[in-house]
């Protein structure tokens, strides 16, 4: 436990014997800015942020004044390499040294379990947090945007394809070959995280194999969209990834399994689609916005290589 004597802030791990109810009314009060984020509750709390495989309250530190939770930070651990920092502070102490300290705190952490490198999410309304991070050694390493359909007003369409494919979802003994059409489609990106991710959800509770759509031609699998509905979220669904191998592009194939996701979603009970897009990939930004989607917000992914504490 650490305390700031001239500000009276106590810094400490994460609780869930004391600490579960101040968290979400934090949460919610920090996100006030952010309405679809600021109706955080504790059984969704507990089942989707402290319940999950791989949480750890020794990297969970909270910042706390007056018994009241000022400040949060989550340091999880990606790929068994990466540091992946959650950060999130009341509007009123933002700014005046809470950020300094969960930084600090969760770094060492990090450099306790001797990650390669950290990375961090940061919107880019908030300008002085991208000042912050780039103060420590962050660089942006990608910029995306993120992008949201309203599914429930979208017309059906049937786009143009050619002929000789077959679209439906995905069998779990096929995973092998989903995976390898995922990368192809991935080839510049960090191939080990994707693949670490795509293990990851289909694991979760939420995942739907149907909503694992695939594109086959003369039986092999050649293009694949992956649709998630969280179930603390069930109104809105997200497009995780969609991926054709090069031979296949530019056949409208892209499109076609798009509108199928949306179908999925939208006969699931969502509302909304959302989904992040580089900022540099614009034959998909174009894609997506023929669709229906529209840029919602921007994203910096900062990250910072040979972590030294």
């Amino acid at each position: 436990m650490k305390e700031m004597g001239r500000t009276s802030i106590i810094y400490k791990n994460y609780d869930k014997s004391t600490d579960v109810e101040k968290f979400i009314k934090f949460y919610n009060h920090a996100h006030s800015d952010f309405p679809k984020h600021n109706n955080l509750t504790v059984d969704i709390a507990q089942q989707y942020i402290f319940g999950v495989p791989g949480y750890d309250s020794q990297s969970h530190f909270l910042a706390i004044k007056d018994s009241e939770i000022v400040g949060s930070v989550k340091g999880e651990v990606f790929a068994g390499k990466t540091g992946i920092i959650g950060m999130i502070v009341s509007p009123e102490y933002r700014m005046c040294g809470v950020e300094d300290t969960l930084y600090d705190l969760v770094m060492n952490y990090y450099g306790q379990k001797g990650l390669n490198d950290a990375r961090v999410l940061v919107d880019s309304t908030f300008p002085k947090m991208i000042a912050f991070y780039k103060s420590r050694g962050f660089y942006i390493w990608r910029i995306s945007y993120h992008m949201s359909c309203n599914i429930a007003q979208l017309v059906k369409s049937s786009p143009q394809i050619v002929a000789g494919y077959n679209i439906g979802a995905g069998n779990p003994n096929e995973m092998d070959n989903i995976r390898d059409v995922l990368t192809a489609g991935f080839q510049n990106e960090h191939v080990q995280e994707i693949i670490s991710e795509f293990n990851r959800l289909i694991q979760e509770k939420g995942f739907d194999i149907n909503g694992l759509i695939v594109a086959r031609k003369d039986n092999a699998i050649v293009g694949m969209i992956f649709n998630f509905i969280h179930p603390a979220m069930p109104k809105t669904g997200y497009v995780t990834w969609i991926s054709v191998i090069p031979s296949e592009r530019n056949k409208g194939l892209g499109k076609h399994l798009l509108s199928s996701g949306l179908s999925w979603m939208r006969d699931k009970g969502a509302l909304t689609a959302e989904l992040n897009v580089d900022l540099k990939n614009s034959s998909a930004l174009k894609l997506y916005q023929s669709c229906g989607f529209e840029v919602v917000s921007e994203t910096n992914i900062m990250q910072k290589a040979h972590l030294r504490i």
